[in-house]
């Protein structure tokens, strides 16, 4: 079967010339336009080897789905698992584990969603035995597609940092070190975190300078951290080698949970109270544990029981292009459920960008030392907070020692630093740049240094606007005018900011894509112009046009785009709302 993929084309669109001399302009430590896969999704030209896997059959799948995942791992080189059109019925988790399943993905001939009118591969999983789907990572987790590492080997505590070549000095013992080696960097002392500390990153073994002492050169700067680690007071860095799974990913599948609950499902998620006796375990569409390159794209999720995607320590991946449509309730209304995207302990410098979430208590989650990651362009609508919530907010930091982290040009309903969990002031040089809410609503609770500028909504909170505004512009070496958020749109002339983005060089090919809602974007698509010269942006992005176009007929009448008509799943218009 030929691999079939979505035919790009450029557009020609009104851009002045500044736009595109525009650079980033940001701390050389932050590194925020290396988030992402090192390397994208392989060309179906690019693999050793393509293991076809048979149509669905009848009954459970699982065994026809793992055992071509197996049989790629078992190959060297790069390979491919291509399933066929139709639904396959899976009563088990996929499992791709380090050092088996390295260089291994997975792809459809499309996800089954609104967005596409063509061929689709769809996995259903059937959660009625939950405890089916437990994955031996973490103190056990449930997912249905499990991404794999392996344990951690303790290295040595950091006792010295030169950050003029970035290098550590480490007070241990080598453990087989090499060049190219993932580690992780922690802190045993950051309290608040539970049985695993929070504050630390993920990195990359550039050079091993010398032996005695451990003194390693790191492909990602390290001044954040230590530096972290100084202000709040000696946190007693310490260095383990993880045995990550490198280089996978998934694309072009829809992904489904099934006969979970007997009873009927609400339209909409809900979050119902129950005994405790009634409630079940998490099931999660895909967990990421502690994993390496990989890239995870066009994917319709439907309805998992917990999170979406739950990445945990891992390092350099992509979440991109794909649609995160609604959860299940699992019987109480404890934290975890309702989640789209949830980056959750030491993750670092992953790219989550140009995705769609609807129907989700929490869309884009950020917590527990999570450090440079981007958070960009990506729409979210229809939130689920339940009534007196003091943390709502569809992008959320728990404040929990996250630091060095990026929302870009999002569309949100909410964005929210909370201290529901009593860690007021451990978030770091976490920036918001260029967002727009629609409940206008930029909420800081708390942090050390959190920077907000350029987004539309009103700001609310315990720090002054000004401020915040004059930190972010020393923080970024800027010499252009003072600028504040806006509650109240960028129609003003007088609203400029001459920053184009803070991670992209130049203009992302999914700003210029022609698709089948047929919109021309700026560049910037968010925020005030550049410079008085230049037309208005058009405030809008490419997620919230795949979702005005696709779902406009189903959405409810609140949410539905203005610009296209209820029966339309044609071109938008400009406006938000």
């Amino acid at each position: 079967m030929k691999i079939t993929s979505l035919t790009v084309l450029l557009v020609c669109f009104l851009l002045t010339t500044n736009v595109f001399s525009q650079d980033i302009n940001h701390p050389k430590n932050i590194e925020w336009d290396k988030a992402g896969a090192v390397n994208p999704f392989p060309d179906s030209t690019e693999f050793d080897r393509i293991y076809r896997v048979p149509p669905p059959s009848a009954s459970n799948d699982w065994l026809l789905i793992q055992s071509a995942i197996d049989s790629a791992g078992a190959s060297s080189g790069t390979n491919l698992v291509l399933l066929e059109e139709g639904t396959y019925l899976l009563a088990n988790p996929l499992i791709l584990k380090a050092g088996t399943h390295d260089n291994v993905y997975i792809k459809g001939v499309g996800p089954n969603h609104l967005m596409n009118s063509g061929l689709s591969t769809i996995l259903k999983f059937d959660f009625s035995d939950p405890d089916k789907f437990r994955v031996p990572a973490y103190g056990g987790i449930n997912a249905a597609i499990a991404f794999r590492g392996g344990p951690d080997v303790t290295i040595g505590k950091v006792t010295d940092f030169d950050p003029s070549n970035n290098r550590i000095t480490i007070s241990g013992a080598e453990n087989n070190l090499s060049p190219g080696d993932i580690i992780r960097v922690r802190s045993n002392l950051a309290s608040g975190c539970g049985a695993y500390p929070c504050m630390g990153q993920m990195n990359r073994i550039g050079k091993i300078i010398s032996h005695s002492p451990l003194v390693i050169e790191l492909e990602h700067d390290f001044s954040l951290t230590w530096e972290q680690q100084e202000v709040y007071g000696g946190l007693n860095l310490e260095v383990h080698k993880i045995d990550a799974l490198q280089n996978v990913g998934i694309s072009s599948l829809g992904l489904e949970t099934t006969g979970y609950i007997s009873d009927p499902l609400p339209d909409h998620f809900v979050c119902k109270d129950e005994p405790s006796a009634n409630r079940s375990p998490h099931g999660h569409h895909i967990l990421a544990f502690r994993v390496y390159n990989a890239s995870l794209q066009d994917l319709y999720s439907y309805r998992p029981i917990a999170h979406h995607i739950y990445m945990i320590e891992s390092f350099h991946n992509t979440i991109s292009d794909s649609f995160f449509d609604g959860a299940i309730y699992r019987h109480g209304c404890s934290g975890g459920h309702g989640y789209g995207v949830n980056l959750w302990r030491k993750n670092t410098l992953n790219l989550v960008e140009n995705n769609i979430f609807r129907d989700l208590r929490r869309s884009l989650v950020f917590s527990r030392g999570v450090h440079k990651n981007v958070f960009g362009y990506n729409y979210s609508r229809e939130i689920a907070a339940q009534t007196g919530s003091s943390i709502r907010g569809d992008l959320s930091s728990r404040n929990m020692y996250d630091s060095g982290n990026l929302a870009e040009g999002n569309i949100l309903d909410r964005i929210l630093n909370d201290t529901y969990h009593e860690q007021t002031y451990t978030a770091y040089k976490n920036a918001y740049f260029r967002n727009s809410t629609y409940y206008n609503y930029l909420e800081n609770e708390g942090g050390i240094e959190n920077y907000f500028i350029g987004n539309q909504g009103e700001f609310n909170g315990n720090h002054d606007p000004l401020s915040i505004k004059a930190d972010l512009y020393a923080f970024l070496g800027s010499e252009t005018s003072t600028h504040e958020n806006s509650s109240s749109g960028y129609s003003n002339p007088d609203y400029l900011l001459d920053i184009t983005s803070l991670y992209h060089h130049g203009i992302p090919a999914f700003i210029t894509r022609k698709d089948s809602w047929n919109q021309n974007y700026t560049w910037p698509p968010i925020g005030p112009r550049l410079h008085v010269s230049d037309p208005p942006l058009t405030q809008d992005i490419p997620a919230r046009g795949r979702y005005c176009a696709a779902y406009n007929n189903y959405a409810d009448s609140a949410y539905r785009c203005s610009g296209i008509p209820a029966s339309s799943t044609g071109e938008t218009g400009n406006s938000l709302e």
